[in-house]
């Protein structure tokens, strides 16, 4: 088991974690004296950063902020009916900023998605923009719908680095991490390796800061989707 999912799975169980930053990195668990050693650790916790303590993340959690991503599940589709949605297996999104995003299951189910926030009934915001799209739906019925936060980072630039010569993070994929995060994984593991090269060019990036905490940050994020809602109809 990697340190990196063996620090997450023990937050979400309320174990303390004491981190000693020697030659190798070693994580321990003082109720059941169990330990992780690693020389190399990856932060990949993406919108759950907030939950390692500053000792951890040094900061980097400024760089990202939590927005929810909500997706619904239709009911199987006929063949005739999936065909007239996507009719070559791909994945699709639009250009908005708050984009929609939607695919074909392997049973035919459409997933549709949206990066949006909001305190309504999501299920039935969710049907009608997906009925926005593709009107031949109406019909059908919503098997399942579910959200969680993604992490986005202020310029939609992914924030990928190094807090110590052992310590890396890869965060900030803004809606984007299906196909980022495999490069992030790559090039991480090339810098682990030696080759930090492309590391490099993505710690070249300039990614925002937010400073105020938990609930400036959650009032950013209302205000930001109100925002970009409105670019997204009007320009």
């Amino acid at each position: 088991m990697s340190a990196k999912v063996t620090k997450v799975m023990a937050i979400k169980v309320g174990i303390t974690i004491k981190i000693r930053f020697k030659i190798n990195l070693n994580i321990y668990f003082p109720h059941d004296k169990s330990a992780v050693i690693s020389q190399d650790v990856i932060l990949a916790t993406n919108a759950y950063i907030d939950a390692l303590p500053k000792s951890i993340h040094h900061g980097i959690n400024r760089k990202i902020l939590p927005v929810e991503s909500f997706i619904i599940a239709t009911e199987p589709l006929d063949q005739a009916t999936a065909d007239s949605v996507i009719n070559n297996g791909m994945s699709v999104c639009d250009n908005n900023i708050l984009l929609d995003y939607y695919r074909l299951s392997a049973d035919n189910r459409l997933l549709f998605g949206s990066d949006s926030s909001s305190e309504k009934d999501m299920v039935q915001i969710m049907r009608g923009n997906m009925l926005h799209v593709f009107p031949q739906l109406e019909n059908v019925k919503i098997d399942y719908g579910w959200a969680g936060p993604i992490d986005m980072t202020m310029n939609a630039s992914p924030h990928f680095g190094r807090i110590s010569p052992h310590i890396y993070f890869a965060q900030g994929y803004s809606g984007h991490g299906v196909a980022l995060t495999g490069l992030a994984g790559r090039i991480i593991a090339e810098a682990i390796l030696g080759n930090d090269e492309r590391l490099r060019i993505f710690e070249g990036l300039k990614v925002p800061s937010f400073y105020g905490g938990k609930y400036l940050k959650n009032l950013a994020t209302k205000i930001g989707v109100l925002y970009y809602k409105f670019l997204d109809r009007y320009r």
